[in-house]
């Protein structure tokens, strides 16, 4: 039995196995669109699925997550966004 700090890790080997089974990856720039050269900074897949997606600013340039959430409010706003992947359409209603 593995432990946290004193708490007990209530876990099966089947549990272990599946957990061992996912495959995680990180996508820089990701162009989701064939209309235009719309990019997200960064997305996090699990098995595939887009899970997570970031914009990315730099304070030094006067950027802030203000910034940001403006980006996702209105730059995508009221559109239908399709993210394709080899043989699967994630469609995103915003």
């Amino acid at each position: 039995m593995q432990y946290i700090g004193n708490q007990k890790l209530l876990y099966n080997t089947t549990t272990q196995e599946q957990f061992a089974a996912n495959t995680l990856h990180c996508t820089r720039q990701l162009h989701y669109s064939l209309s235009n050269e719309n990019s997200i900074d960064i997305v996090l897949f699990v098995n595939g699925i887009p899970v997570v997606s970031m914009e990315l600013k730099c304070q030094f340039t006067g950027q802030s997550v203000a910034n940001a959430i403006e980006q996702y409010k209105f730059d995508r706003r009221g559109k239908m966004q399709s993210l394709c992947l080899k043989n699967v359409c994630l469609f995103i209603l915003q």
